[in-house]
């Protein structure tokens, strides 16, 4: 009886201590049962300090999972946007490549061509000719038009043609404008008077018809057509030079200009006149000199020759007498020379 009794006295804190426990897991229903023998554990490490509050550092392992995909996902994403964009770029310089192509077809084949030409300027040729002698026709394309050798090519065949520009006027028309030649002197040479334009083209041979005649050039050709040019050195171009200075000074009035000997060059004027210029060195100030001289200080008939060789010292001989005219520059005839320098007349 005693032995029973003293089991009989133990139950009850058994029995307490189960309703303990069982107080206890229901106030704490999430705590981690103890890990069996046969299967780890799967409780996660516990939360670092410093992580969010609120948070309980026993998630479940299907939380941390979640989270892992959500953060590889947003990861990968702007890798996807990247490749995407990458993407478009080769497709945009696919697309320019085919438009390149496209265009550059057609320019050459459709667009481009020309429908109309125009011609202006010339008054001897008709613009048919012009166009003719050009090698151009409607339907040419411009992008293959070679302007230099239509211009060339019209020069070449019209004597009368000084020069031609060709232009380009896009989409579909061409323009030609020509200027046409005028007599400016004439060239002696072994019997043959050639007339030269502007341009220094040769465009007929007769007579000179009142132009001021060159001798002793040694022209190479004086066939019509062609550009005029000597054979002896230093000669090309000393005729244009002298009648273009003429032309600025106002000495309309030369007849002849003798080029034999090209340091000691002669000009005739009025019939009467002698200019020695020497070279064509400041030939402008020496023509500047001659005509003040010859306007203003030497009668209408007078013959003499003036020394130009330095336009400083003018020196004025009679062609009569052989007596040398020292003629008192006036005002006037200052003001017809150059406005830097005056001539002074030589004394011996």
């Amino acid at each position: 009886m005693p032995k029973r009794n003293k089991r009989n006295n133990c139950r009850p804190p058994q029995r307490k201590a189960s309703a303990a426990q069982s107080r206890s897991r229901q106030a704490s229903p999430q705590a981690t049962p103890p890990p069996s023998r046969t299967q780890p554990s799967r409780t996660p490490p516990p939360r670092q300090s410093g992580g969010r509050s609120g948070y309980s550092s026993s998630a479940k392992p299907q939380t941390h999972r979640a989270v892992n995909r959500a953060m590889n996902a947003r990861a990968a994403a702007p890798r996807r946007r990247r490749n995407r964009g990458g993407n478009y770029i080769l497709y945009y310089l696919l697309a320019a490549i085919i438009i390149a192509v496209v265009f550059i077809v057609l320019a050459n084949t459709v667009l481009f061509r020309c429908s109309s030409i125009e011609v202006s300027g010339t008054e001897r040729y008709t613009d048919e000719e012009i166009i003719a002698r050009s090698g151009l026709s409607v339907g040419d394309n411009l992008l293959h038009v070679d302007t230099d050798k239509a211009e060339d090519a019209i020069v070449a065949a019209l004597d009368y043609i000084d020069m031609a520009q060709v232009s380009k006027v896009y989409p579909t028309r061409i323009e030609i404008s020509v200027t046409e030649a005028e007599k400016w002197f004439a060239v002696e040479q072994d019997g043959v008077i050639a007339n030269v334009s502007r341009g220094g083209k040769i465009i007929e041979q007769g007579s000179a018809d009142g132009l001021t005649v060159v001798r002793g050039y040694g022209a190479e050709s004086l066939e019509v057509g062609s550009m005029l040019s000597s054979s002896e050195d230093g000669k090309s171009g000393l005729p244009e030079a002298i009648m273009n200075a003429a032309e600025k000074a106002g000495l309309d009035c030369i007849d002849e200009i003798d080029l034999t000997n090209r340091f000691d060059i002669t000009i005739e004027c009025d019939g009467r006149i002698t200019l020695e210029i020497g070279t064509t060195a400041d030939i402008e100030s020496k023509l500047y000199v001659a005509q003040a001289l010859i306007s203003t200080e030497l009668s209408p008939t007078e013959e003499v020759t003036i020394l130009l060789t330095d336009p400083e010292k003018a020196a004025v001989r009679s062609k009569n007498t052989q007596d040398e005219i020292l003629p008192s520059l006036s005002d006037e005839t200052s003001e017809a020379l150059s406005p830097t320098e005056e001539p002074q007349t030589s004394e011996e």
